[in-house]
């Protein structure tokens, strides 16, 4: 789901994604108790990269990197906007549908390949790997 909220003023908008069972790393300690508060303070601040919702505590920090991992016990908002080009598909392989999203990336590392046909066959056979990330630098 999406939230706009305005930046500054009326003219820069900005976009939230939000990402149910992630955290962004880079939480900064500084609590909001609304959501609005914190997308309203993200928005103003040039180096926040969105929210983290706390789930069922009401509890809304600031993240200051684009990088997120999985954990169930937080929502979060990822700040986009015109200077953030996403690109979003699904497509098949190795007998499972994967979602492509450009340009987040997962972390923790469990492995390399450089053929993603290959990296994806691995994944989908192993439990704790949750998906593929391609190196920019690779075609």
């Amino acid at each position: 789901s999406k939230v706009n909220i305005p930046a500054g003023n009326s003219i820069d908008t900005y976009t939230y994604s939000k990402s149910t069972g992630y955290q962004l790393y880079g939480q900064i300690d500084k609590k909001y108790s609304t959501l609005a508060a914190a997308l309203e303070h993200c928005a103003k601040d040039a180096h926040c990269t969105g929210v983290n919702e706390e789930q069922g505590k009401q509890t809304y920090y600031l993240a200051r990197e684009t990088k997120v991992h999985m954990d169930s016990d937080y929502n979060a908002y990822v700040k986009g906007g015109a200077d953030v080009k996403t690109e979003s598909f699904s497509f098949s392989s190795a007998g499972y549908t994967w979602e492509y999203s450009k340009p987040y990336t997962l972390t923790g590392c469990y492995g390399y390949n450089p053929n993603q046909a290959t990296a994806l066959r691995i994944c989908s056979a192993q439990s704790k790997c949750k998906g593929v990330t391609k190196r920019h630098n690779e075609n």
